[in-house]
């Protein structure tokens, strides 16, 4: 079966806990250190500029797991015995956000009504220009298997995310992310940074463009790598002719050495890329070739 695929039906599934679903501005190169924070692996595909992926864990959700600025809103379908809900969070910080959910049901509090929890939403700037009304009217409609549809489209979110939890439809084009350990997943998340595809690079602002030129062509590094070199060793024979160091000269010195010892690592990184990009091109003859060759 295709891991992005699940037949999550009312009929059979509703007893327990689903595996949740989100949609977010989520960076890919981030969701293998997401994957080790929520314990659970995950698939996930880009649709419609948005980043829509399934935990695989039934359960398993976002708690534990800190969202950055540039990743809201992040809205995650959740499903089990007693209903359908949705968190919404428009904030930086450890999810829950505001949470959506027909009347009557949980995890609404007792005191809770669905058009104030529409209202906060809306109050967000990143839904200020939606009708609060016909997001209220969306919270409010009966809790079936078309709730979480209406729910994102009164958000202008992508429909598909509700079909996929539903178990209507797969993801097109998944992904599938492991967790694993903290080096592991941020080795994976450099991998992922680097190799990501011109829209990912495009939002990155001009560092990330720079940084995606880099990846892309090596050689550029030099000139940031070599002027750094330079520096950080102009720095380090200003504090070697220094008799009697005040504090902050030492501190001066610490980082002429860090910025000399980052070049150099850049250096050695700039070197290995090539080779690495080729090996990843040429599998099969990488394979083939002798022990010690």
């Amino acid at each position: 079966m295709n891991p992005a695929f699940s037949d999550d039906s009312d009929a059979t599934d509703r007893q327990g806990p689903q595996r949740a679903v989100v949609v977010g501005r989520l960076r890919p190169h981030m969701l293998p250190l997401l994957a080790r924070d929520v314990g659970s692996a995950l698939v996930w595909a880009s649709v419609d500029g948005w980043t829509v992926l399934r935990l695989d864990e039934a359960g398993a959700d976002l708690r534990g797991h800190a969202v950055l600025r540039d990743e809201v809103p992040v809205v995650t379908l959740h499903r089990d015995g007693h209903g359908r809900w949705i968190d919404v969070v428009t904030h930086v910080g450890v999810p829950p956000g505001t949470v959506l959910s027909p009347t009557g049901e949980p995890p609404l509090e007792p005191d809770e009504v669905p058009g104030e929890s529409a209202a906060r939403v809306a109050a967000s700037r990143h839904f200020a220009h939606l009708d609060v009304v016909a997001v209220a009217a969306a919270v409010e409609s009966p809790d079936d298997e078309g709730w979480s549809a209406r729910v994102l489209a009164a958000l202008g979110l992508p429909v598909l995310a509700a079909d996929v939890h539903e178990g209507r439809t797969e993801l097109p084009g998944a992904v599938a992310v492991e967790p694993m350990g903290v080096g592991g997943a941020i080795r994976a998340a450099v991998r992922q940074y680097e190799d990501a595809p011109p829209d990912e690079v495009a939002r990155r602002g001009a560092l990330g463009r720079w940084q995606g030129a880099v990846a892309a062509r090596p050689s550029l590094g030099l000139l940031t790598a070599l002027p750094e070199a330079a520096l950080g060793l102009l720095g380090l024979w200003w504090v070697a002719g220094i008799d009697d160091r005040a504090w902050w000269q030492w501190l001066v010195g610490a980082l002429a050495a860090l910025a000399v010892l980052d070049a150099l690592a850049d250096t050695v990184a700039l070197g290995r890329r090539p080779s690495q990009r080729r090996a990843a091109s040429h599998p099969r003859e990488q394979a083939s070739r002798p022990p010690g060759s």
